[in-house]
């Protein structure tokens, strides 16, 4: 459903009058399978999922980015983008999640899409990946979304498994989780039952209980050893540096022949930050992985209003040649300097949103850094 407004009014005009029809109750009949809503005043046009009058906010309001995060604000350029055919059909069967916690739609955000788009491009010509998605623009639920939509765009993958680390998973994240992929959580046994069946089908587990099965369970030259390890298996990692350490992904590699990897992290290893020396193993998550195909950072989330902007304040010896001198820093004058800071005038908000476009905010305290220590 579309709702247009002339350029002298606000593109919430739109929004509002959408809600007014709900609580009117004019989407009845055919118009009651409404699943996306778009408004526009011609120069400002933003998307949302449908829900009832009394549930729509205007924080789940998205606008459209291309694959290099520029605004696609002009209404016809925005029909262009994601209106026409397939786009439209696919932004309905394709990019919607059913959140069962709260009985309501989420229709993925255009960066989500993006990376989901860009993992079907690599997939298909057998490659792998990374995605660089900052914390807090719901990586796990666009992590989740890729694995299932890999079984619909690519019939050589003969599983999609949604590699996970639960023990390292936030509050937020796990419940967040739970409330779009809990029931597909299986235990050892039933992994290995889902692996030698002959459906195609997505399996969401834990690195663990992966390595256990390889490890403990399998037992070799039998037909359930031969037939799981020559699977055509494609892993989607959420977390994916915490979640599979290099000499582990090695492992798996080694046992599953025919594997395609994609990674989704937050925080990638570069040259400059890399994995401690261990043999020959990748030091990257571009060794590790392969190219990056869709970037999205922290700079390109505050731009959007994805997440809150933070207050970055340098409080360092001046004048120095070296800024990465720690002598320079390791002084009770410089010390006392940061803390001063820390203490006593760290007060903007900091704030994030979940997988589900909640927005949790706080303030840097005392209590807070306590906390985070």
């Amino acid at each position: 459903h579309i709702e247009l407004k002339n350029k002298q009014h606000s593109y919430m005009d739109a929004f509002y009058q959408i809600k007014k029809y709900i609580g009117e109750g004019k989407f009845t009949g055919i118009f009651s399978a409404v699943q996306m809503f778009v408004i526009s005043n011609g120069v400002d046009t933003k998307y949302f999922s449908a829900a009832s009058d009394t549930e729509l906010n205007p924080k789940f309001i998205s606008g459209w980015l291309d694959e290099n995060n520029n605004p696609v604000t002009d209404y016809i350029e925005f029909a262009k983008s994601v209106l026409r055919i397939p786009e439209a059909h696919e932004m309905i069967a394709r990019y919607t999640v059913l959140d069962e916690d709260a009985k309501r739609l989420i229709l993925l955000r255009p960066y989500q899409i993006h990376a989901i788009e860009a993992i079907r491009e690599a997939s298909k010509s057998g490659k792998s990946g990374f995605v660089w998605h900052t914390t807090g623009s719901g990586k796990t639920l666009t992590s989740y979304k890729a694995t299932r939509n890999l079984l619909m765009d690519i019939p050589s993958v003969d599983k999609a498994i949604f590699l996970i680390d639960r023990k390292d998973l936030d509050t937020q994240t796990t419940m967040a989780f739970q409330a779009y992929a809990n029931n597909d959580l299986i235990d050892v046994d039933d992994l290995k039952k889902k692996l030698k069946s002959d459906d195609r089908q997505v399996i969401v587990t834990t690195i663990q209980k992966l390595q256990r099965l390889i490890t403990k369970r399998l037992k070799e030259d039998t037909p359930e050893y031969t037939k799981i390890k020559n699977l055509r298996v494609a892993y989607v990692v959420d977390e994916c540096h915490r979640a599979v350490t290099p000499g582990t992904k090695r492992e798996l590699e080694r046992f599953f022949g025919n594997s395609l990897w994609f990674g989704f992290t937050g925080t990638p290893r570069f040259a400059e930050n890399p994995y401690p020396q261990l043999g020959d193993l990748p030091r990257t998550t571009e060794e590790l992985y392969g190219a990056c195909l869709h970037k999205y950072t922290i700079q390109n989330a505050i731009h959007d209003n994805a997440v809150l902007g933070f207050q970055v304040e340098h409080n360092g010896p001046k004048n120095i040649e070296d800024e990465t001198d720690s002598s320079a820093y390791e002084n009770e004058t410089h010390m006392l300097s940061v803390l001063d800071v820390i203490l006593n005038k760290s007060y903007h908000k900091l704030g994030f949103q979940n997988g589900k476009g909640q927005t949790y905010e706080g303030l840097l305290t005392t209590s807070s850094i306590q906390m985070a220590q």
